[in-house]
């Protein structure tokens, strides 16, 4: 009817009758409906709501000492819940509607998955890399995470990341760890998401990921390959990620040989570089500076 409704690169758009749609859910009700279907060994027993879990010494009025139990209201439930996320060592919520990582909908209290590695969050609608590394913090020892075809906003390099949305600011709802959250992800996966270089330098001044040692960014149209980052005479060297062991790069259009170089001086740690499925075979730019670039290397 003569209105632009949207706009998108050709093949990545589409009309959906509104019936269809299911909007994104919270990372708890993500997990909660995919996987809280099974029965645990009970901790506490089902017939025991509230546990006394400590005692509380005082003296009343006349002087007389006294002990007040203190009850945990809804034990049982808490500790099945917990339990079970503790067992978690994998976890694979692709394709389905998680796209944020509040509210807190479906259990209250302080919660993480402290013995997960690996994390699947492919084709998920989250937008915000927020949600991401808010979401990260409840996997203290993640060391794998795949966000392959997630549409994520890109980022402008200059200071940290916001509070996701619905980030709660009622001190009562705050974690009950104190210490500074460091991320241990060593393997990222970033394959169609449209990624650029300059959202990577945002996360890596973040430090959203300071333990990344593998760097997958296939198929996300990055025909620089790796930007040329040659400070100016009055600039610091970029190097960022410099743990960074292996990156990915196929099926992204690359046709100039000097990506070698850049990878080398860039990533100074690289000892892989993967470039299947480019353009390299078409010419010989960059080609003869690469051969005859002898500076030492891990590559």
């Amino acid at each position: 009817q003569g209105s632009r409704l949207f706009t998108c690169p050709q093949g990545y758009g589409s009309f959906v009758k509104v019936e269809k749609i299911e909007l994104g859910v919270s990372v708890q009700r993500a997990i909660a409906s995919k996987y809280f279907e099974g029965v645990l060994p009970a901790a506490a027993t089902k017939s025991k709501r509230e546990e006394c879990v400590d005692a509380v010494e005082y003296v009343d009025s006349k002087g007389r000492e006294k002990a007040m139990a203190v009850d945990f209201v809804g034990r049982y439930g808490i500790e099945q819940r917990q339990q079970r996320l503790e067992g978690f060592v994998e976890i694979a919520l692709a394709e389905t509607n998680l796209q944020t990582r509040y509210p807190e909908d479906v259990w209250e209290g302080d919660w993480s998955l402290p013995n997960l590695k690996s994390m699947w969050l492919d084709k998920t609608p989250i937008t915000d890399w927020a949600d991401v590394a808010a979401i990260c913090e409840l996997c203290p020892n993640l060391e794998w995470l795949s966000l392959a075809k997630v549409r994520l906003a890109p980022l402008v390099p200059g200071g940290p990341l916001q509070p996701p949305r619905g980030y709660p600011v009622d001190v009562t709802h705050s974690r009950l760890v104190l210490q500074p959250f460091v991320c241990r992800v060593r393997t990222l996966v970033l394959n169609g998401t449209r990624v650029t270089w300059e959202t990577l330098l945002a996360l890596d001044a973040a430090s959203v990921f300071p333990c990344l040692e593998n760097l997958h960014l296939a198929h996300n149209q990055l025909t620089e390959g790796i930007p040329d980052f040659t400070p100016g005479p009055d600039q610091a060297p970029c190097q960022p990620f410099p743990h960074l062991r292996s990156l990915v790069l196929d099926g992204n259009g690359i046709s100039d040989w000097r990506v070698l170089q850049r990878a080398c001086s860039t990533f100074p740690k690289l000892e892989s570089l993967h470039l299947n499925s480019n353009l390299l075979g078409e010419t010989l730019d960059g080609l003869a500076a690469a051969a005859a670039d002898e500076t030492p290397r891990r590559l």
